[in-house]
């Protein structure tokens, strides 16, 4: 009996084992709703309104892509975003987080927000989206933030940003940027290949 026991024991923590080395697509598998890693972040999915919310507080992971990367866990979902909402108290969003959401059509960001991680809203050729506010407290838009997003026309960028990473809105379809006094920093190919940017305002420093 004892002996029975015991491998009864063993056998569940093997499974747990197995489980929680799983990929982190598998695990995701399905779900509507979860959390960002082992933050303090949750997310949760509205078929009804196409809408992915993230609520909690701290920073969300930081993600990345590939057969064997840690994609997000609401990846299985990218294609269906329509809409994303940041609950108040998220202060960062993590690498790659919303990468290739091609049907992205708006994202509300909080001012709690301060940080975006390399390539955030990265690769959506085919990307809907045509603006975004980023938020006031916002310092840095970083690396491939909008990578090749060619329906983007505006972004209000807040004179809070000091920043502006190399590829940040490579490819984009902005027509129009002004830059804030802030910025005192402008990295490589920020606005390369922007072919409707007609017009840009730099710092007047």
């Amino acid at each position: 009996m004892r002996k029975k026991r015991l491998q009864t024991i063993t056998a569940i923590l093997l499974l747990a084992i197995m489980v929680s080395s799983m990929p982190t697509k598998l695990l995701a598998k399905g779900a509507t709703s979860g959390w960002s890693g082992y933050t303090d972040v949750s997310w949760r999915y509205d078929s009804a309104t196409h809408t992915l919310y993230l609520s909690g507080k701290g920073p969300t992971r930081d993600y990345s892509y590939g057969d064997d990367a840690p994609a997000p866990e609401w990846d299985h979902l990218s294609g269906k975003v329509e809409r994303i909402v940041i609950g108040k108290g998220v202060t960062r969003l993590g690498d790659c987080a919303f990468y290739g959401m091609d049907k992205l059509k708006e994202v509300v960001i909080p001012n709690t927000v301060k940080s975006m991680g390399y390539g955030v809203f990265d690769e959506a050729w085919d990307g809907v989206m045509t603006k975004i506010t980023l938020p006031q407290g916002l310092k840095n838009i970083p690396q491939s933030c909008f990578f090749d997003r060619r329906k983007l026309e505006k972004v209000n960028i807040p004179n809070s940003v000091t920043k502006i990473g190399q590829d940040a809105f490579i490819g984009c379809g902005l027509k129009k940027v002004i830059i804030p006094n802030s910025v005192n920093t402008i990295r490589a190919a920020a606005f390369c290949e922007c072919k409707g940017l007609v017009s840009i305002r730099f710092p007047q420093k």
